[in-house]
């Protein structure tokens, strides 16, 4: 789940950005672990700077992915979601307030942020559309193609193979699905070749008009 291709870390490794730089204390998180809940804790921003991060909304018996976060990504810990370790990671932390105050020095660096932070809001308000507006199937087909768009091109004729690195309920959690669900919808899709499974998290779609032509 890319949301930009601006990477933070490279901007902060800098010369030029070395006190930005210096705010930042490293945290190293297992995997599993609850980062961040709503309500608890200082107002913060953090940086991805190794592993993944999910991003999800809670109620008593569901939870919602909004985002998964990877090296370079940037988010503030001021909102009413969760925040999880995916894997075992380590995020460059520092108080919202000193960020803000550090970005005025840095007026280069504001374009970036608001190229991170817009494909964030951008990926919400299509999770919250697809939500409103689609069944499971077409939700889980858009987002896989969402994927590609980041994927690996293996012909100039619209195959692609995309590396999910998700569980089946992982995956569940992004489309807004049972586990059950996204597994049977999965099958549908390698049953009529629209999808190949090629290993763990890992597929290849054949073609992508074809894949495309579903949503319509």
């Amino acid at each position: 789940m890319k949301l930009t291709d601006v990477n933070l870390l490279d901007e902060l490794a800098k010369p030029e950005h070395a006190e930005l730089r210096a705010q930042f204390m490293e945290r190293t998180h297992a995997k599993g672990a609850l980062i961040y809940q709503p309500g608890e804790g200082p107002d913060l921003v953090f940086v991805v700077s190794s592993g993944r991060v999910r991003i999800y909304l809670a109620s008593v018996d569901k939870e919602f992915t909004v985002a998964i976060l990877e090296p370079g990504a940037v988010y503030s810990t001021h909102t009413r979601a969760f925040v999880e370790a995916m894997d075992e990671c380590v995020l460059l932390v520092t108080e919202t307030g000193r960020f803000h105050a550090g970005l005025r020095s840095y007026p280069e660096l504001t374009g970036a942020m608001i190229n991170v932070l817009g494909g964030l809001l951008k990926n919400s308000f299509s999770i919250i559309h697809g939500l409103v507006f689609h069944d499971a199937s077409l939700r889980l087909v858009g987002y896989l193609l969402e994927e590609a768009r980041h994927g690996e091109p293996c012909d100039d004729k619209g195959c692609r193979i995309i590396r999910l690195g998700l569980l089946t309920e992982e995956m569940a959690k992004i489309v807004g699905a049972t586990r059950q669900t996204v597994s049977m919808l999965i099958s549908d899709l390698v049953r009529s070749g629209d999808l190949v499974k090629l290993g763990r998290g890992e597929y290849l779609i054949p073609d992508l008009t074809r894949l495309e032509a579903r949503l319509s």
